[in-house]
């Protein structure tokens, strides 16, 4: 079962792993990764610790200030060319993964991976026209795309969504959304998607299968969490351990083991909150007035 889990969602968690990658790179980048060699450097040099962090329109842009009489003028037109040729590709990327979440009627998501597609490639037509016909920028933004003829495309697309689909097409795009909710770790809309699709065709590819994968996958991970839950307790981490249960119930809201756990924690929260809202903490510690609390609070699982 998992060389089949493997070889199922190989390609899916691939390229949900890259673009992620993509995305929040040049979030990491301004969290912590500028340092003096970037904020002393010249502009080529600027723009080659971008490209390196991955932020590749700021990269650009950075290159693109480097001017002929500059001594790295000739770099930094190599340098436009490689992040050029890397755009294209990391365009491309994004660019089927919204097609893959518009075809499963996840449209924010698509939006979004447009969005990235088009930031990354401005050159990237298609996903500008995408963007133009979803109404997310206006048409004089786009010099390079006329305005003609898209409102009518827009009421092709509506009319599609809207008319009655067969068992096939209903079942396909369920089973697109099954799976690209299953690689985001949203294990019940998963669940829910994978069973839409068998309702429609039964044997419907390999539904079935991700099905079972995902109940598994959804098994596991509240086990994991609850777990953690109670080596947090154990430790006297009772504020970590709750946000451990809160996990579990955000998945499973009808899961009463961790909805207890979580009660006996906050119930001693507010007994130690009381303690220290009434004795002076840094001249009587809490360890000394709870007449052993702290010490048997592992008990209170058994």
């Amino acid at each position: 079962m998992t060389r089949l889990w493997q070889r199922l969602l190989r390609p899916w968690v691939r390229r949900a792993f890259c673009l992620s990658l993509t995305a929040f790179s040049f979030v990491f980048f301004l969290a912590g990764c500028v340092g003096p060699d970037y904020l002393l450097g010249t502009d080529y040099r600027q723009a080659e610790i971008l490209y390196e962090r991955g932020a590749i329109p700021q990269a650009r842009d950075k290159a693109g200030d480097v001017g002929a009489d500059d001594p790295d003028y000739a770099r930094a037109q190599k340098l436009l060319k490689d992040i050029d040729a890397l755009s294209l590709v990391l365009s491309r990327e994004h660019m089927e993964l919204a097609e893959a979440y518009e075809k499963a009627g996840i449209l924010q998501k698509a939006l979004h991976e447009y969005n990235i597609a088009l930031s990354i490639n401005p050159e990237n037509k298609w996903a500008r026209k995408k963007l133009l016909l979803l109404g997310t920028i206006s048409s004089d933004e786009s010099s390079s795309e006329p305005a003609a003829g898209l409102e009518e495309m827009r009421k092709k697309i509506q009319k599609a969504r809207t008319t009655e689909v067969g068992p096939e097409e209903k079942a396909a795009r369920h089973y697109v959304k099954g799976k690209l909710y299953f690689v985001s770790g949203k294990y019940n809309k998963a669940i829910k998607h994978f069973k839409i699709a068998l309702e429609a065709v039964p044997d419907y590819k390999d539904a079935e299968v991700f099905l079972e994968l995902v109940r598994n996958e959804r098994k596991s991970f509240i086990d994991f969490h609850l777990k953690k839950g109670v080596t947090l307790f154990q430790k006297e981490e009772l504020e970590l351990a709750i946000k451990e249960w809160n996990t579990v119930i955000a998945v499973d809201p009808k899961n009463t083991e961790a909805a207890e756990y979580k009660k006996r924690a906050e119930a001693i929260e507010v007994k130690v909150k009381k303690i220290q809202d009434t004795q002076d903490i840094t001249k009587t510690p809490v360890r000394q007035e709870t007449n052993g609390a702290e010490s048997t609070l592992p008990l209170l699982l058994r």
